[in-house]
């Protein structure tokens, strides 16, 4: 495992906090892009992804700070900074960061199903990418495995499943499989309904091999987002079949 990049003297650059800022640029690009082709306000969609990234962060850091509140016993003012890496939870940042795209696109009486599809393609890449740097950065601890890729986490002495790597693994393909199905004509919200299926029942599937993490009425956290993102994929699967919208109503 590599948390650290490389360091002079004073100054670390964590594996996980390039991988975190790569990956946003990536996935914001990629919003922007297809936002602009379908003639969305360009200005309005880059504020939509700040707002988006901000309410991801604190969404986040704020799961993180609850499910590990140990390790900040000795010192609460630690809790609103990012002191280290890693700090930030997914299920929560990826939470967040779909409740602010959705607020937003509320509030300026978008479109949602051609929006979100901007937005997805970006997002499963930029999982990836960030999943990557958790990978190297060993920030995710899964349950003891006696697979060929198990892998030796830092502090543990048998091989665990590598909980990041399936992310990224899944991140990358859902990302292939969306771009595939976006060069033929398809319907509104198709892309949406695809990655919230697929990343929807990878988190109900990883977190039975995750040691760690919040947990709610004795049910991981992140397999209630999970849920949440696997019901609403089939919701707009059923809601597709009924009805089809191609307008974009921009404002």
């Amino acid at each position: 495992m590599y948390p650290v990049l490389f360091q002079f003297g004073s100054f670390v650059v964590y594996t996980y906090g390039v991988a975190l800022t790569l990956g946003v640029i990536v996935a914001t690009f990629l919003i922007w892009r297809r936002a602009r082709k379908l003639n969305f306000d360009q200005e309005s969609v880059i504020d939509m992804i700040l707002f988006s990234m901000f309410l991801s962060l604190v969404f986040a850091r704020t799961a993180y700070v609850v499910g590990h509140f140990d390790q900040f016993s000795d010192g609460y003012l630690k809790i609103l900074l990012v002191t280290s890496f890693p700090g930030l939870d997914g299920a929560a940042a990826l939470l967040g960061g779909l409740i602010g795209f959705l607020a937003f696109g509320l509030s300026k009486h978008w479109s949602l199903r051609p929006l979100f599809d901007c937005i997805v393609k970006g997002l499963s890449l930029g999982i990836a990418i960030v999943m990557m740097g958790a990978f190297f950065a060993a920030s995710y601890i899964g349950t003891p495995t006696d697979l060929p890729w198990g892998v030796i986490i830092p502090g543990h002495d048998s091989l665990r499943h590598p909980i990041a790597l399936y992310y990224a693994l899944i991140g990358f393909v859902v990302f292939t499989v969306l771009v595939l199905i976006d060069r033929k004509h398809h319907r509104d919200g198709l892309l949406t309904s695809l990655f919230l299926l697929f990343i929807g029942a990878a988190m109900i599937v990883f977190e039975w091999m995750t040691e760690s993490g919040l947990v709610i009425a004795s049910i991981h956290y992140t397999q209630i987002v999970g849920l949440l993102c696997l019901i609403s994929g089939i919701v707009l699967l059923y809601r597709m079949r009924r009805t089809n919208t191609f307008t974009i109503e921009n404002s």
